[in-house]
């Protein structure tokens, strides 16, 4: 073993189940748990058609930021596609932002953000979430039986699985369709 072995992480592939608009398999750089003491928590994903994405969420203390590009490298200009993501100070009161060329988003802490609208895929696209910290984590907001707010939060090693309750959740996708409809609703 070399003196800085430590310091490489081998990314392995994610065999996941999002859909044809998100093939896999994928790749993940998962903080701390790959790494000790990382400042550093992303995923590299291939979005390949339309769809419709996460829920209204924000990061507590924590910037994320997306980079979108074409994914025809070496020319990651070579975009075509389009989508909108809603941001906003409360996950009621949020704007919609148009994408249609390579970008990189910045989500400062507690800014609410999702769901993301890829309405126009026609050539894939590279997409990753770069979250600044070593755990991943994030809070979403609903409403209970009797109409009041409740807050939930979600994270490394803390979810359950939707369709396997003994596990924790590995966010593979087999629960998207589900996430998808109720995102659609919300919006």
């Amino acid at each position: 073993m070399g003196r800085y072995d430590h310091l490489v992480h081998e990314l392995q592939p994610e065999y996941t189940e999002w859909g044809a608009w998100c093939p896999s398999p994928q790749a993940y750089f998962r903080g701390e748990a790959c790494m000790p003491g990382a400042n550093y928590h992303c995923g590299f994903q291939t979005i390949a058609g339309p769809t419709f994405m996460e829920i209204p969420h924000c990061h507590h203390g924590v910037e994320e930021f997306f980079v979108i590009v074409g994914a025809n490298v070496p020319d990651i200009w070579d975009f075509d596609a389009e989508f909108d993501i809603m941001l906003g100070e409360d996950a009621e009161h949020m704007q919609s932002f148009t994408v249609n060329k390579p970008v990189i988003v910045r989500i400062p802490p507690n800014l609410w953000h999702c769901p993301i609208n890829f309405r126009i895929v026609n050539k894939p696209i590279l997409w990753q979430s770069v979250y600044k910290s070593g755990t991943w984590g994030k809070t979403l907001v609903g409403k209970r039986a009797d109409g009041s707010k409740m807050f939930e939060f979600l994270g490394d090693g803390i979810s359950i699985c939707v369709k396997d309750p003994s596990k924790k959740c590995s966010y593979c996708g087999r629960c998207f369709k589900e996430m998808a409809k109720a995102a659609k609703k919300e919006a």
